[in-house]
């Protein structure tokens, strides 16, 4: 999934329901994603 696909994911009101800024800090810090999915 690209970065921009996994961004929509996390803001989607039908997804993780994220923040804009909580998707960009996700999506910088592959961490943080990791974390996420595991």
């Amino acid at each position: 999934m690209s970065k921009a696909g996994i961004y929509d994911q996390l803001v989607s009101e039908y997804g993780e329901q994220f923040t804009p800024e909580e998707a960009q800090y996700a999506i910088d810090n592959p961490k943080y994603i990791f974390l996420l999915t595991s």
